[in-house]
């Protein structure tokens, strides 16, 4: 993980964000420059921390680092998978895409991280449930040709001497650790540097190819819209970065409600009580989004977030050790509530604790609205917390587990302005958090 500099950030207009009394405060929470309408500071977090008191929990958060807590970072290989079962004479190898046996398939392109769309849960298994949320065979072999495209001559199962039967493990996932992944993956994990400057010209345009370029639009975000219940379904399997990086990521977004490399990025997940997302780290990001939501009969809190790794990030997730670099650029015009950080614009509060740690971002954050709620914008997550409605908390939401967010910190400029029906007003502003509520830190 590249380290840079921690600097101090001097006010813009009517004052500067401040650190708070000592450096270990400022390392752990991270407050740069945030400047609301007129110059105004909105920095929720400005005075926290400082002096010593909190060096015991540096002291804790570099110990668990260096102990690697929670899942391991796994040993990838970088050459290309090989054969791992025998075939006929003549037959096309079947190709193990999980050769660490860890349950996670292996991605190495761009192409192999886009067919992540394609599978909801992380288990391989692709399940043809269409945008109205209906199941149908037919939409079901489409997108499972477009997954196996991606991951051709996989392994679809193997003979366990042990076991004294065929087991089946979509891509390979997991054939070191026999029955315990029987039929399932867990998710994914890079095994290579993914670069969207794929000729390595130093822009995006159409030479780099579709997957990147998109008539000009760039990335479309990972998400399944299910349009029965006019909602985004997340990617709810593990995703795990390895210490590979994720580079020149465009998005140029219009009228989409969530944006970033993911949509909706976390949740419950289909094995465990939550997902992690680990090490994943996303450089030179370029992110434009325009979004408004005008519905005048609508009476319920319509959010709109953006975020580098993901727009939102669900309740019960686990995200550690990743990181953000590059710039986003965001407005607004309706009747939206927009959250935009540098790794995400909201991290959700869960039914299982939502845990923050030992991640960064050194991102350019400008935000630009006219809708009729106040932003949220932060160099690391506009926010964390509960969901609202109706501008009250929504019922039963107090007893979701409170977040965790320590060891972490933001670098870069942080700027909104807001201005509705001709007047401005006060942005949520932070350089690491604009809002957080429900949440320990």
């Amino acid at each position: 993980m590249a380290h840079y500099p921690f600097r101090r950030a001097g006010g813009g207009g009517g004052g500067g964000a401040r650190f708070g009394r000592g450096w270990p405060g400022a390392l752990v929470f991270g407050l740069v420059k945030g400047r609301g309408r007129g110059g105004k500071m909105v920095t929720l977090f400005a005075r926290f921390g400082g002096g010593l008191g909190l060096l015991p929990l540096l002291l804790l958060a570099f110990a668990l680092l260096l102990a690697g807590v929670g899942t391991g970072t796994g040993t990838m290989v970088a050459a290309p998978p090989v054969a791992a079962q025998d075939d006929a004479a003549g037959a096309t190898p079947a190709i193990d895409y999980d050769l660490d046996d860890d349950g996670l398939i292996e991605i190495r392109t761009l192409k192999q991280l886009n067919a992540i769309r394609y599978d909801k849960l992380g288990t391989g298994h692709i399940a043809g449930i269409t945008p109205q949320g209906t199941w149908s065979a037919e939409w079901e072999a489409r997108e499972r040709e477009k997954h196996r495209d991606a991951f051709p001559n996989a392994i679809e199962e193997y003979y366990d001497s042990v076991a004294g039967r065929y087991i089946t493990t979509p891509l390979g996932c997991g054939r070191g650790l026999g029955a315990d992944l029987d039929g399932f993956c867990l998710g994914y994990e890079l095994a290579a540097d993914i670069d969207f400057d794929t000729n390595g010209d130093g822009r995006i345009t159409a030479a780099d190819g579709e997957l990147s370029w998109n008539d000009g639009a760039g990335w479309d975000p990972i998400a399944r819209f299910n349009s029965n219940n006019n909602a985004i379904e997340p990617y709810e399997g593990v995703f795990r970065g390895n210490g590979y990086t994720i580079s020149n990521m465009m998005i140029n977004a219009t009228n989409t409600r969530f944006v970033g490399l993911f949509e909706q990025l976390g949740g419950p997940g289909p094995r465990s009580a939550g997902i992690v997302v680990d090490g994943v780290h996303l450089v030179n990001v370029d992110i434009r989004s325009t979004y408004s939501y005008i519905n005048p009969g609508d009476t319920q809190a319509h959010e709109a977030s953006v975020g580098g790794l993901a727009g939102e990030i669900a309740g019960g997730t686990y995200l550690r050790n990743s990181s953000v670099t590059g710039k986003i650029n965001a407005t607004f015009g309706g009747q939206e509530i927009p959250h935009v950080g540098g790794m995400a614009g909201f991290i959700r509060a869960g039914d299982t604790h939502t845990v923050v740690f030992a991640n960064w971002a050194e991102v350019d954050v400008t935000v630009n609205t006219t809708a009729t709620n106040a932003p949220a914008v932060g160099g690391l997550a506009g926010r964390i917390g509960l969901y609202f409605t109706d501008g009250e908390i929504m019922p039963g939401s107090r007893e979701l587990s409170p977040s965790h967010m320590f060891a972490c910190y933001a670098m870069g400029d942080v700027t909104s302005n807001w201005s509705w029906a001709g007047r401005p007003g006060p942005s949520l502003v932070g350089g690491l958090l604009g809002l957080a509520d429900h949440t320990i830190l």
